[in-house]
């Protein structure tokens, strides 16, 4: 059995090479079925393989992006590894990577306090707009109110809306073929949260 695992470890590897020399699906299924591998082997390997490099390439596309770089100055850099289909959903993704550690990063500095002039000062990248941080800066100052606000009246608001769910839970399944149990249930947990916070 370990000799099975190691041909499926080295035949996965190969795959990876192939993947990146621009082989198709088919070569690399093909490549696999001849070298042993079982169906639902060249199926997970090819999976495997095909998530593996998209993710490597999507976090090298972010640490980039990270550290400066534009997309116009990364896509030489990796159009003669992956084929373009692949290539542009690798830079979307890395992309989307490298917004969302920067929207943490906004959301923990005005945690901190800071003026939005010192979080754009210090998020700004040339693939990050200072629009895009504004936004987030409003957008995380506004979930911090609603937090604030939760918390000071959330427990009267809780408990009436649970009182509604159970009360209309139950007037449901005594009028109705079936159960709603959801509503009440959902109710209950109303309920008990703002109990919880009213104390």
């Amino acid at each position: 059995m370990a000799n099975r695992k190691e041909l499926l470890e080295q035949l996965e590897a190969q795959a990876r090479e192939r993947y990146l020399q621009l082989q198709s699906a088919d070569e690399i299924k093909a490549f696999l079925k001849e070298n042993g591998a079982y169906q639902r082997d060249i199926d997970r390997i090819y999976r495997t393989v095909n998530r593996d490099v998209r993710k490597e390439f999507s976090e090298q596309v972010e640490a980039k992006i990270l550290a400066g770089e534009t997309i116009d100055q990364i896509r030489p850099q990796i159009e003669v590894i992956l084929p373009d289909d692949i290539l542009d959903q690798v830079i979307g993704s890395g992309q989307q990577l490298a917004n969302r550690a920067v929207q943490r990063k906004v959301n923990q500095l005005v945690d901190q306090g800071r003026s939005v002039q010192d979080i754009v000062k210090e998020c700004e990248l040339p693939e990050v707009a200072a629009d895009s941080i504004i936004q987030w800066v409003e957008a995380r100052y506004r979930q911090l109110e609603n937090q604030e606000v939760e918390e000071e009246g959330g427990g009267a608001g809780s408990i009436a809306l649970g009182l509604v769910l159970i009360v209309g839970g139950v007037v449901a399944t005594m009028a109705s073929n079936s159960i709603w149990y959801g509503a009440v249930i959902y109710g209950i947990y109303l309920v008990a949260k703002g109990a919880i916070s009213s104390r």
